[in-house]
């Protein structure tokens, strides 16, 4: 495999210290020494925005701070331009869910089926769901993070 999907709830945890940030840096540190693209489809900057600005609202990230996150959680990342194909696919695949509510979601799903790679994620919910029937969906829990560096 030489590449990963991760989602913008992954790319996030890069910059934003919260819940299994250990895993995801570790997920990011590895893929880096072993040189694995990291995919997104383009419409990760636009939930990472989204996400940073309630941030901002509730007070726990001044606006100042936006770009310098947002570049660094965009900065390892390769944007899939949009592929209508893709797409539809991916809406026909969040129709089928039985929580259909994973339209943003569906649309990562379907860019790492077409490059035949895993799809990490934090979002505990879509993990669960999805993975019962896409196996390439990850959680970023299940990541291990190395014991010591000495030992990565």
């Amino acid at each position: 495999m030489t590449s990963i999907v991760v989602d913008t709830s992954v790319a996030l945890k890069w910059v934003l210290t919260e819940d299994h940030t250990a895993e995801a840096v570790a997920l990011r540190n590895h893929r880096i020494r072993d040189t694995v693209d990291m995919l997104a489809p383009s419409l990760l900057p636009y939930e990472a925005i989204n996400v940073l600005a309630k941030r901002v609202i509730d007070g726990t990230l001044a606006a100042a701070d936006i770009r310098i996150a947002l570049s660094n959680a965009l900065a390892l990342i390769d944007l899939r331009d949009f592929d209508l194909a893709l797409s539809l696919r991916a809406v026909a695949f969040a129709a089928s869910m039985p929580r259909r509510r994973f339209g943003f979601d569906a649309q990562f799903l379907v860019l790492a089926e077409d490059e035949g790679c895993d799809f990490w994620t934090a979002d505990i919910d879509c993990a669960h769901e999805m993975r019962a029937t896409y196996p390439c969906v990850k959680w970023i829990s299940a990541y291990s993070v190395p014991a010591s560096p000495l030992h990565s």
